[in-house]
């Protein structure tokens, strides 16, 4: 009798239709001691006959956010070191992922279709299902071809018929019909969207036809990407729902719905031409607030109207509800439109959606926006992200208007945390934002850095540094003022303080010298190339924006961040800190910054960095991270053949090893040529040492462009100056043609370039005689004459080369400058060849052989 009671009130919690409302029945009767513990029953399990539990209540991780409608938790993905705030964001209002839309949907308690529990009969859909389920199988294993797989997926999709929308409401039978429409044949696939959107209504909100409007619409517009018109999908049902929903008045109910909200943001991707993929691999990005990367090109053109249309509808929602951005429904809705928008270039209608989200009117553009609706945004989870969208993708004067008129007098509360829990992401945002150097330096006169860098400043704080450092890049001003501000809030001031300057900006705190960086020595499985353990000495935990700060640091101008020139030799002197910093991520960047021609420090001090590391590319190369340092500090070592010919012997030393984790570090130090042409590639090396020594002014100085511009206009200098030179020698005087000859039926109508008429000298006899004679002989001469033009035109550029040479020669003094500048231009170093000389006596004799027949026929 127990154990009937017992299987009864199993079955009962079983049935109940809400996973909250199960798991509050186990725990109520656990602690009236109903149940044992061991049978309490968990969210993702079904009951048995025997009161045990299996894996029944599946894990939805179908649409854009991980399982929020279906098992009643949500986790957050946000990114920029945002998970911990951002949980904050979620207090009272339940858990966000997808858009941070904070939506909790309750999800069924329905146990596992199709297991047969005592008195209790099969599901309706249980064959069915379980035929699909078995089809989806065999699509997951694989076909031999794309066709066998669309055809067997039709003809599943077939075998649903008119159930199709109750397959879909179903718990099971929701995810195999998201599968089926991923893999179906264009006819099949519009039979069933067809029937989808008709219903869309009524399916949008339910927790698991929701999630199968999403893979549709998704999969939609990735068949839109076909090249064919004849495999695009049907725009008609999509088109006409729109109407429909705009015709009823049915947005609003749309987007506040917690499940029915996730279809519209669909619909307004879809509508935008964006897809997550055939497989979901754009829902990261979507999760993170941003537009996946595949985009559709060629939407039709009604498609397109469709979109301004439901535009249009949400901003009049917009303008009659100021809470709209405050609903964790609504909001991600709001957001994606302005990002589509924004992609489409729709910007009349962006900017009276950004207007309407901040209070603002359209007209004119760039009015203030009202303060109290953005005070309203900023202290609220979905408000805030909303009022970040338009940050992103507001018109200049707009962003410029909220920036003066509203974040500006706020924005010392906001980096302090005085303006609520969201005031630093906003002014991470509002750092991206700017547009000038007036604002720039506004915002940098707000900012307090001693603040935001300080030991109890939290991880967003030190992150608004790091965004103005960026915009400092991007606008190319306020170098000098921020980083010294910078180097003054971590309290390194005087030249004393030098050698701590690397770990202070890594660790943004006063830990000490360089070995304060290392925490402990740990031995890692494997063997180098000696056969002996790998040890590797382990960095202490570093902030995430301690290391982006530096290497930001690094791209700024030399005589702006002299600290890290002067701090970096006693940095130098710890190998082991070396080898660990290449193999930590974040460090790792840093190096490869550091070693740029272009980074802050000086040519000297990156040689010897790049030196510091001989001996240690062995382990560095085949390591998945330090690899790209192994690569950094192999284009640093140019022009040091020594240095290379170490660095090349070391990574031979572990080819195969190499070779096998990561290829492209051999790739890009060509080590095939080094080992297999030994003597070409250090020939090679020495040629390519010799330029850059020569060179150097263009390799690692200043303006790379300018350099090069100016060399060639002093090569067009030299060019000048030596043809002045040939045309001097009277023996290439005689040589050159005394003037062009044009003849008269080359010559064109009107041309002022006949002798006679020029000179406007002679008759009509002596024109009638010239022509007569031109007639009987001219084209003879006139070939002759070409043969001793060109002739003489190719001694002449023979002995121009010569004497350019010489000239060149004689300017340098310097025979290896002049080897170098043979082997840029492509000659051959040394002297003249047997066969230039053959070339040039065999020119002067064409020369003479054309004179004298020349002489010949005018005698």
């Amino acid at each position: 009798m127990e154990g009937t009671l017992r299987q009864r009130k199993l079955a009962k919690a079983a049935g109940t239709s809400a996973v909250g409302t199960s798991v509050k029945n186990a725990a109520r009767r656990r602690r009236h001691g109903t149940v044992p513990p061991a049978l309490v029953r968990t969210p993702g399990a079904a009951w048995a006959a025997d009161g045990t539990e299996t894996a029944g209540r599946r894990v939805r991780t179908s649409g854009w956010r991980s399982s929020s409608r279906r098992n009643g938790t949500d986790s957050g993905n946000c990114a920029g070191g945002r998970d911990k705030r951002w949980a904050g964001r979620d207090a009272g209002r339940g858990s966000a992922q997808g858009l941070r839309s904070g939506v909790n949907r309750t999800a069924g308690a329905s146990s596992k279709a199709g297991v047969d529990t005592p008195g209790r009969p099969r599901r309706p859909l249980s064959d069915l299902i379980d035929y699909l389920r078995a089809c989806t199988k065999t699509l997951q294993e694989g076909l031999s071809a794309r066709e066998d797989e669309a055809m067997l997926a039709s003809r599943a999709v077939e075998e649903i018929g008119e159930r199709a929308l109750a397959v879909a409401s179903d718990q099971r039978g929701s995810k195999v019909l998201e599968r089926l429409l991923r893999k179906a044949g264009k006819e099949t696939f519009d039979d069933l969207f067809r029937q989808l959107m008709a219903a869309l209504p009524d399916l949008a909100p339910n927790q698991y036809a929701s999630h199968v409007l999403e893979s549709a619409l998704a999969s939609w517009a990735d068949r839109m990407l076909s090249e064919t018109e004849a495999s695009r999908p049907q725009t008609d049902p999509l088109i006409a729902q729109c109407n429909a929903l705009m015709r009823d008045g049915a947005w609003p109910a749309l987007v506040e719905d917690a499940c029915a909200s996730h279809v519209a943001r669909s619909l307004v991707l879809t509508l935008g031409g964006f897809t997550t993929g055939q497989d979901g691999e754009g829902k990261a990005a979507v999760r993170a607030g941003q537009l996946p990367q595949r985009r559709c090109e060629h939407l039709p053109e009604e498609l397109a109207e469709s979109r301004r249309a439901v535009a249009r509808v949400l901003l009049n929602l917009l303008q009659q509800d100021e809470t709209i951005c405050l609903s964790a429904n609504a909001s991600p809705v709001i957001q994606l439109l302005v990002r589509v928008l924004r992609d489409r270039k729709d910007r009349t209608l962006l900017n009276q959606v950004c207007a309407a989200i901040v209070g603002a009117p359209s007209e004119p553009a760039g009015a203030a926006p009202d303060a109290k609706r953005c005070d309203s945004l900023l202290h609220s989870a979905a408000g805030s992200r909303a009022l970040e969208a338009v940050l992103e993708t507001a018109s200049a004067e707009a962003a410029s208007s909220m920036f003066t008129s509203f974040f500006r007098l706020r924005m010392r509360a906001m980096t302090s945390g005085g303006a609520g829990e969201f005031g630093l992401y906003l002014a991470q945002k509002v750092a991206d934002s700017l547009r000038d150097e007036p604002q720039l330096m506004l915002m940098l006169a707000e900012v307090d850095l001693a603040t935001c860098l300080s030991p109890s400043a939290v991880a967003p704080q030190k992150v608004v540094v790091v965004r103005l450092l960026e915009a400092c890049l991007r606008l190319q001003t306020g170098f000098k003022h921020i980083a010294t501000e910078v180097f003054r809030a971590l309290g390194l001031r005087n030249n004393s303080e030098n050698h701590k300057v690397w770990p202070t900006l890594l660790c943004l705190e006063d830990i000490g010298g360089p070995e304060a960086l290392l925490r402990e020595i740990a031995s890692e499985s494997g063997k180098n190339a000696g056969g002996g353990c790998q040890i590797h000495a382990k960095l202490r935990p570093l902030p995430a924006a301690g290391p982006q700060l530096l290497g930001l640091l690094l791209r700024f101008p030399q005589e702006v961040v002299q600290p890290l020139n002067l701090g970096l030799p006693k940095l130098l002197e710890h190998q082991e800190l070396l080898g660990a910093l290449a193999r930590e991520p974040r460090t790792a960047r840093v190096l490869e910054a550091a070693l740029k021609s272009t980074s802050a420090l000086l040519p000297k001090l990156r040689m010897r960095l790049t030196r510091a590391f001989t001996g240690s590319l062995g382990g560095l190369g085949p390591h998945h991270v330090g690899g790209w340092v192994a690569a950094a500090l192999w284009r640093s070592s140019l022009g040091s053949t020594t240095l290379r010919a170490k660095f090349a012997e070391e990574l031979l030393a572990v080819e195969d090893e190499l070779r096998a984790n990561n290829f492209a570090v051999w790739k890009v130090c060509g080590l095939n040529a080094a080992k297999v042409r030994k003597e070409e590639w250090a020939e090679q090396q020495q040629k390519v040492s010799k330029t850059k020594r020569i060179f150097n002014e263009i390799i690692d100085g200043g303006d790379a462009e300018a350099a090069q511009a100016a060399q060639r206009a002093r090569l067009r200098a030299a060019e000048d100056a030596a043809d002045a030179a040939v045309r001097t020698d009277p023996t290439i005087a005689g040589l050159l043609p005394a003037g062009e000859v044009v003849d008269e039926e080359e010559q064109p109508d009107g041309d002022g370039s006949d002798p006679v008429a020029a000179t406007g000298g002679g008759d009509g006899e002596d024109a009638e005689l010239d022509r007569l004679f031109d007639k009987s002989g001219g084209k003879q001469r006139k070939r002759h004459r070409k043969e001793a033009a060109a002739a003489a035109d190719e001694a002449a550029a023979v002995i121009q080369k010569e004497q350019t040479g010489c000239l060149a020669a004689r300017a340098s003094g310097d025979a290896s400058l002049d080897e170098v500048l043979q082997l840029i231009s492509g000659k051959a170093p040394g002297n003249i060849s047997k066969k230039q000389r053959k070339k040039r006596r065999s020119a002067v004799a064409a020369v003479a052989r054309a004179g004298a027949a020349s002489g010949s026929e005018g005698d």
